[in-house]
């Protein structure tokens, strides 16, 4: 497979050099979703994946291009990202030692690049709407074959696994409900949470005239499905809570309401109930028994805060497994104990800033935005962050789902949704073409 893996970072790289930055975003995302985050080609003692190697592309063309660089503005985003990245860095390099850091090149591969390619290029309308389109296209055929793996059990990626440099273990995926988790060239939990991800972004070809809002609808029901055929209760939660908040763009007077009634319902659970509110998760997912496992994984984190709470465990597994449910490992399936065990708690803070930011960020532009198409984007954007804040209690960032979550984080801290700098005025020129 290495020869297959040069070849298809070759040729994704001499496409994102001839065309546009735009395009080449749309090829980067493409990459992510079609071909294995798990394989690798080795230069040496380092094993770099071809994503990593087209985002370098990516970025470097960006920085060439002077249009691009002169739109730049530091933003809190930009420092809470960054700040994340040398939080991580420095609190891994105390812990495990000095040879972490060619791992944490590959993180900055992972995160800041393709954060900052997306921030970068989508700097108007058309970019959004181009790369929007990019998404609903690649989506379509992706979605089908996750729905095919889940009906069947076979997969393109059969046997791929077996090439990983991660030591993966290939076969057939296992079932729920009579149906196989689809993993498609990642893994199940994390590529259902790819299909939610994208949503905003099919969601704001809706405000086109042409066969391109066909598409979009096309595009969001495959979206859906591809959430279902992961079988994966993080995906299900962020799905169920993007999709009560998108919906609420319809009605944005309920917001408040339903914020009060939800905390007032958490507080009656845990009043009322003889389990701890949390443990009511259970009623989102496939199965109760994981289910149970995260919420006592939530109990024993907390119990050992004091172990971990500055730097982390760094690359070590705490240790939890029998105070949890008596097995030999533990499975940190909580993104934001994730962070905490392996960089400490100021990582899991600067996390979760990274989400309170960009809902915010969206909240403004949709207050202030005189054009429906932003409006709308901001809305559905905001709605993914606040699924993911919900399914981070049951899944980490991992494989392909962590770059196409820093490319969403970069769109929304890009200058198109900039309400600072381009200001009313600017945004009220006339639509362009391409919604027509």
């Amino acid at each position: 497979m290495g020869a297959v893996t040069i070849a298809v970072a070759v040729v994704a790289s001499l496409l994102v050099m001839a065309t546009k930055p735009r395009h080449g975003l749309g090829i980067y995302f493409a990459l992510l979703m079609l071909y294995p985050s798990y394989l690798s080609v080795s230069l040496g003692s380092v094993d770099i994946t071809v994503s990593r190697i087209v985002v370098t592309v990516l970025l470097l063309r960006v920085l060439t291009d002077r249009e691009l660089a002169v739109a730049f503005r530091f933003k809190v985003m930009d420092f809470l990202v960054l700040a994340l990245f040398a939080w991580g860095a420095f609190a891994l390099t105390v812990t495990v030692g000095a040879g972490i850091l060619e791992n944490r090149a590959g993180a900055f591969m992972n995160t800041v690049m393709p954060y900052f390619a997306a921030r970068l290029i989508v700097k108007s309308r058309d970019d959004l709407l181009c790369f929007a389109k990019w998404v609903a296209v690649v989506v379509i055929p992706v979605a089908a074959l996750a729905v095919l793996e889940s009906a069947t059990g076979w997969s393109m990626y059969l046997g791929m696994k077996q090439y990983s440099y991660l030591g993966m273990a290939s076969g057939i995926s296992d079932q729920r409900w009579g149906f196989y988790r689809a993993a498609g060239p990642s893994m199940a939990i994390t590529f259902g949470l790819c299909f939610v991800a994208v949503m905003p972004m099919i969601l704001s070809l809706r405000k086109c005239t042409d066969s391109w809002k066909s598409v979009s609808t096309l595009s969001l029901l495959a979206a859906v499905g591809g959430v279902l055929a992961s079988m994966s209760s993080g995906p299900l939660m962020c799905l169920v809570v993007f999709s009560g908040c998108a919906v609420l763009i319809y009605r944005p007077a309920y917001v408040k309401p339903i914020i009060v009634l939800f905390l007032l319902a958490l507080v009656a659970a845990e009043i009322g109930s003889n389990r701890h509110f949390y443990y009511l998760i259970g009623y989102l997912t496939f199965s109760e028994k994981t289910a149970w496992y995260r919420a006592k994984l939530f109990e024993v984190a907390v119990r050992k805060l004091p172990e971990y709470w500055l730097l982390g465990y760094g690359g070590q597994d705490p240790g939890w497994g029998p105070l949890i449910d008596e097995r030999n490992y533990t499975d940190v399936c909580n993104g934001y104990i994730l962070f905490a065990v392996t960089q400490g708690i100021p990582a899991m803070l600067l996390f979760s800033g990274v989400l309170a930011t960009g809902i915010a960020y969206m909240t403004k532009v949709y207050r202030t935005s005189v054009l429906p198409l932003l409006k709308d984007a901001a809305w559905y954007m905001g709605s993914f962050m606040v699924g993911m804040i919900f399914a981070l209690w049951s899944v980490g960032l991992l494989g392909s789902m962590e770059m196409v979550f820093y490319i969403v984080v970069g769109v929304m801290a890009a200058p198109v949704f900039d309400m600072d700098r381009f200001g009313r005025a600017a945004l009220s020129v006339p639509v362009s073409r391409s919604l027509k």
